[in-house]
C-alpha cells in the first residue's frame, strides 16, 4: 500500500472509531429526533402504557427543539405521570427547549419534588433558561437544598447562566474549600466563559499543590480563553512535570488565540507526548501564526518519512509479497 493508500486507510479507521464511539447516541436517537416520527405521534406516545416509550417520547420532544412541545410536556407532568424516570426526562426536555413557559413549573419542582434526582434535573433545566429569575432560584437551591446531587447540579447550572452574579457565587463556593463542590465550581467557572472568572481561577492555580490539582483549573482557564492567562500559563509550562498538565496548558494557549503563544507551541511540536504535540499543532492552527508554517511543514515531512520507512521495511521483510 502506497503512502496515499495508508493515509486514506488511516482516515477511514478514524471515521470508524468515531462511529463506534457514537454508537450509543445513534441507537438512542433511532430517527425520532430527526423527523422520522411525526410530532403528533410523539405527543401521543407520552401517554402510552409502557414506560420505555414514554421515556423515549419525552427525550425526543426535547431533542427536536420544537417549542410547541412545551404545553404537552407540562400537561403530562400535571396529569398522571408517576414514573420518576419519565418525569426526570420531561424536566430535562423542558430544559433543552429553554422556553420560559416552563419556568414556573421548574421552580415549583425544586421545592416540591420529593426525590433528589428530580430536583437536580429541574435545577439543571433552570440553568438552560439563563434568566435573572432562574438565577435567583438556582442560588436559592444552592444555599437551601441539603442533597449533594442537587447542589452539584446547581453549580453546573450557574456555569450555563454565565453572568457576573453566577461567577461571584461560584467564587464563593471556591473559597469555601469544600472538596467535591470546589472541583465542580472550577469546571463551572470555566463554562461561564466570563473573563471575570480568570483572576479567581489563577489565584486557585497558584494555591494548587500538584499537577493533578492544576489540570482542571487550566482546563477551566482554556474555556474562559482570556489573554491575561498567557504569562501565568507560560510560567507553569516551564514547571509542569506531567504530560497531562503540559497537554492542558498547550490546549489553553491555543484556545486563547494569542499570537504570543506561537513560539512555545512550535517548541511543543517536539514534546515527548503525542497528545501534547497534537494539541500544539491544533493550537497553531487556531492562532494562524505565519512563523508556524515551517515548523508544521517539517513535522509533516518527518511523519511522511517515518511512514515511508515503515512501508519499505514491510516490503523488505516480505519478499514474496
Amino acid at each position: 500500500m502506497d503512502f496515499i493508500g495508508r493515509y486514506r486507510a488511516g482516515i477511514l479507521a478514524i471515521g470508524l472509531a468515531a462511529a463506534a464511539l457514537n454508537g450509543v447516541a445513534v441507537a438512542w436517537a433511532n430517527g425520532w429526533e430527526h423527523g422520522a416520527i411525526p410530532f403528533e405521534a410523539l405527543v401521543k406516545a407520552l401517554s402510552f402504557g409502557d414506560t420505555a416509550t414514554r421515556l423515549q417520547a419525552a427525550h425526543s420532544l426535547g431533542a427536536r427543539g420544537q417549542s410547541e412541545a412545551v404545553p404537552h410536556l407540562l400537561g403530562r407532568l400535571g396529569a398522571s405521570e408517576k414514573d420518576p424516570s419519565v418525569r426526570g426526562e420531561i424536566y430535562r426536555a423542558l430544559g433543552r427547549l429553554g422556553d420560559e413557559r416552563a419556568q414556573t413549573r421548574l421552580v415549583s419542582c425544586t421545592r416540591e419534588e420529593g426525590r433528589a434526582e428530580l430536583r437536580a434535573a429541574c435545577v439543571a433545566a433552570l440553568g438552560n433558561m439563563g434568566s435573572e429569575e432562574s438565577l435567583d432560584m438556582i442560588l436559592g437551591v444552592l444555599s437551601e437544598d441539603p442533597e449533594p446531587i442537587v447542589r452539584m447540579r446547581a453549580l453546573d447550572a450557574l456555569g450555563y447562566v454565565g453572568n457576573l452574579r453566577s461567577v461571584d457565587a461560584l467564587v464563593g463556593i471556591l473559597n469555601e474549600g469544600n472538596g467535591p463542590l470546589t472541583s465542580r465550581a472550577i469546571a463551572a467557572l470555566g463554562r461561564t466563559g466570563n473573563t471575570a472568572a480568570t483572576k479567581p481561577l489563577l489565584k486557585h492555580l497558584r494555591q494548587a499543590e500538584s499537577d493533578s490539582e492544576r489540570v482542571p483549573i487550566v482546563e477551566a482557564l482554556a474555556r474562559v480563553a482570556n489573554p491575561e492567562s498567557h504569562e501565568p500559563l507560560m510560567v507553569l509550562l516551564g514547571q509542569a512535570k506531567s504530560p497531562e498538565l503540559r497537554n492542558a496548558i498547550t490546549y489553553a494557549l491555543g484556545a486563547a488565540r494569542d499570537g504570543r503563544a506561537a513560539p512555545a507551541l512550535i517548541r511543543l511540536l517536539e514534546d515527548p507526548s503525542p497528545d501534547v504535540r497534537f494539541r500544539a499543532l491544533a493550537g497553531l492552527a487556531e492562532i494562524g501564526s505565519p512563523e508556524a508554517a515551517e515548523a508544521v511543514a517539517g513535522l509533516a515531512h518527518d511523519l511522511a518519512s517515518r511512514l515511508a520507512a515503515v512501508e519499505i521495511e514491510t516490503v523488505l521483510s516480505t519478499p514474496d509479497a
